[in-house]
């Protein structure tokens, strides 16, 4: 979640580039009447290690407010 005004590529994407292989911006919306944006995206670590490493990166950046990581498995990782 970022407050409203900032573009989550432009804020989060330098650093979603240096901990993950891929990403892609899977949903855009206003949140908590309009005053902020929640983006969410599909990505895909280069290390599980790196999943803190990700969250604590995101959550010094100036204009986020939160940041969620979930673990999306399939059956192939079961």
């Amino acid at each position: 979640r970022l407050g409203i005004g900032h573009d989550p590529q432009v804020v989060v994407g330098p650093t979603l580039d240096a901990h993950v292989g891929e990403r892609r911006l899977m949903s855009i919306a206003t949140a908590r009447q309009g005053l902020a944006v929640d983006a969410t995206y599909h990505t895909a670590l280069r290390t599980e290690q790196s999943a803190g490493a990700l969250l604590r990166a995101l959550n010094r950046l100036d204009g986020v407010q939160s940041v969620a990581l979930q673990r999306i498995t399939t059956d192939d990782d079961a």
